[in-house]
Order: structure tokens, then C-alpha cells, then sequence
């Protein structure tokens, strides 16, 4: 959590107070942000990424800090279908669910309240097309991992996608973008 793209997302969602609500963490890598999502009241928490190693690390980080926490990597059977999506547990899965319309489906359509993806502008912006069936009508979108020489571009493209951007927060030469 010590890199600024990681602080600012961390930031934005403890501003939030998530209570309650259901967190989808994109690119979770090492799991820290859908961590954080628990340790700060989210309920429902499912953290995707097209790693399978940093799945498996992402449940192992979860359950250090005393989260229960699966991942298909981890019980296969248990994500052959429609998982239960238990609010005490942390889901994390392996996918791309910018080319997987099916995987979108299964995460959820229109069923969380907040989205974070500390991943890169380039991902970001192709993301931003696809993202918005997950989220329901009044859900957040925190976007980080973005160079400030991508910030344009990445505007454009939430806004072409329908977002309008609520926040715009930098620090250094990274830029973290929230918006609806």
C-alpha cells in the first residue's frame, strides 16, 4: 500500500465509507485494495485479475489479515458455476473481464456499489466501455495506476463511456480519477 497510485484509491475509499456496500477490485494483484474494501465495512467483495499467481497471493494476503478468503485457484469446483457470494468471504477469481462478457456476467451485473482498479490508463480506458454493467445506477468507479501524461486520455474515455468524473486527485506524477 506504500505506492501513491495504491494511497489515493485507499483514500477515496475511506472518504466513501463503503459500509455495506459491494466492492469489485480489478487488477487486484496482491489483494490489498479488496482488503482494505473489508477492513472498512464493504460487504461483498470479489477481487479479479488475469494473473493466476496473483490470485493465489491475493487470498493468501487476505487471510494473514485474518479475512476469510477463496479463489478459483484455490476451489475450482467451488467457481464452476455461480458462486454464493458470501459477504464474509473475499472472492478472488482469475479473468479478463474486459474481453469476457461472459465473466462480467458471472461477477455480476449491476450489482456493486464501488469499483477500484489501481491498474494502468492503457487498461483503464478500454475498461471504462465494459465496466459500467457491473456497477449499479448511483456506483463509483475509482481509477488509479495512471501516469499524469495518460490523465486526458483516460477523461475522455470515462466520459465517453458515460461517467462524469467527481474527483481528480494527484500525487507525484500519478493521478487517481473517481467518478459515477
Amino acid at each position: 500500500g506504500a505506492h501513491p497510485s495504491t494511497q489515493m484509491v485507499m483514500e477515496a475509499m475511506e472518504s466513501m465509507k463503503t459500509s455495506a456496500s459491494h466492492c469489485l477490485d480489478l487488477g487486484s494483484g496482491s489483494g490489498i485494495l479488496s482488503i482494505i474494501a473489508k477492513k472498512i465495512g464493504s460487504g461483498y467483495t470479489i477481487g479479479v485479475d488475469v494473473d493466476e499467481n496473483a490470485v493465489k497471493i491475493s487470498q493468501e494476503n487476505a487471510e494473514v489479515n485474518k479475512l476469510p478468503a477463496r479463489s478459483d485457484m484455490t476451489d475450482p469446483e467451488h467457481y464452476a458455476g455461480n458462486w454464493d457470494q458470501d459477504p464474509e468471504v473475499i472472492d478472488f477469481i482469475t479473468g479478463n473481464l474486459i474481453e469476457s462478457r461472459e465473466l462480467r456476467e458471472k461477477v455480476g451485473l449491476e450489482r456493486y456499489d464501488l469499483v477500484v482498479a489501481n491498474i494502468l490508463a492503457d487498461i483503464i480506458i478500454p475498461l471504462s466501455a465494459v465496466i459500467g454493467e457491473c456497477m449499479k445506477k448511483e456506483a463509483v468507479f475509482i481509477s488509479s495506476g495512471i501516469i499524469n501524461m495518460k490523465q486526458e486520455a483516460v477523461e475522455v474515455a470515462l466520459k465517453e463511456n458515460g461517467f462524469e468524473i467527481v474527483e481528480i486527485v494527484t500525487l507525484g506524477d500519478w493521478v487517481s480519477i473517481v467518478a459515477k
